[in-house]
């Protein structure tokens, strides 16, 4: 049996289980994790950063080619460009989440559900169900 990414939630949720019960509470009192609720302003906000690193790179790079002043001219670029990225992302992020709702036709719950849908762990189960079974081919 494959055993699922180290990354994976079902992963950690398997560690937990077998661990000792007083070493899982432990370790869910020291570990630090951000409040959900503040979701909706971290993944825009992630994103925003992450875009503006890489385009920030590309754009000085195609504006000064590979010089001496490349880093300090790419960091002081990504520092204006987060500045302004992530309260644009953040702000715009709700917006284009009614948009695409309305062009799709699915509240923006269903869309989070599909999207998360087949992330959970696989089964214990190692057959395959019956929808599966005549689509797999032999290896």
């Amino acid at each position: 049996m494959k055993k699922p990414a180290k990354t994976s939630a079902c992963w950690q949720r398997q560690t937990t289980k077998i661990s000792n019960p007083e070493q899982a509470r432990q370790s869910k009192a020291t570990s630090r994790r951000a409040d959900p609720t503040y979701a909706s302003v971290l993944v825009p906000a992630i994103m925003a950063i992450a875009i503006s690193f890489a385009v920030s790179l590309v754009e000085t790079l195609v504006r000064l080619g590979f010089t001496p002043g490349l880093v300090l001219a790419w960091l002081t670029t990504f520092a204006v460009a987060v500045i302004v990225a992530v309260p644009t992302a953040v702000l715009v992020a709700p917006h284009v989440q009614r948009l695409v709702s309305r062009i799709t036709g699915q509240s923006p719950a269903a869309q989070v559900l599909e999207s998360t849908e087949g992330a959970g762990c696989p089964s214990d189960d190692p057959r395959p169900k019956a929808a599966d079974a005549g689509s797999r081919t032999p290896v």
